[in-house]
């Protein structure tokens, strides 16, 4: 499968009212792009995705975040993972579900085993839906784009600095945020 970034989309209504889609590549694609149109044949269905490309988060800024939670840890007599965690139930990104009374055990063990950011917890009975629970299902740091990340990394550093625990100066902070291609 190919992925290619493109750095513009067009749109054309055909006469016969189908929809042809243009994309703008960048110089340096020839080669991918004649790759695809090789293996193209009009018989043959193909699918094809666009999306939004996110920025992602910087790898500075998560072992920051790890070298925030231990240190808190240690100052609360922890561990740093018990921190992390506390810190994405307090901010992190999180997903509500209605999941069947009988599968709720089984969905919170499986979503809990993806990861240790992934915390899955009952929230309540659904009233509107009998025999069923709200389960609130938190996905882990590893998911989370730029904007989420920064929200968890200024949480754990506003804790660090309740506790009296030194952190990065704001300009330090700024330029691990800026580092987030």
């Amino acid at each position: 499968m190919a992925e290619i970034n493109f750095k513009g989309l067009d749109a054309r209504v055909k006469l016969n009212g189908d929809i042809e889609l243009v994309l703008i590549c960048p110089k340096g694609t020839q080669s991918s792009i004649q790759g695809l149109l090789d293996e193209f044949k009009a018989d043959v269905r193909w699918s094809a995705k666009i999306a939004k490309i996110k920025r992602k988060r910087s790898l500075e800024a998560n072992g920051y975040l790890w070298i925030l939670c231990d240190k808190i840890a240690d100052k609360l007599n922890t561990t740093k993972e018990a921190v992390y965690q506390e810190a994405i139930k307090s901010v992190g990104v999180f997903t509500q579900l209605l999941v069947e009374d009988v599968a709720v055990e089984s969905f919170i063990k499986c979503w809990n085993a993806q990861g240790l950011g992934n915390i899955a917890m009952t929230a309540y009975e659904s009233k509107k839906n009998p025999g069923n629970t709200i389960v609130i299902a938190y996905h882990g740091s590893s998911t989370y784009d730029s904007k989420q990340m920064a929200r968890l990394v200024d949480y754990i550093v506003q804790e660090a600095k309740e506790l009296g625990i030194d952190t990065a100066t704001p300009d330090e902070i700024a330029r691990m945020k800026a580092a987030w291609k």
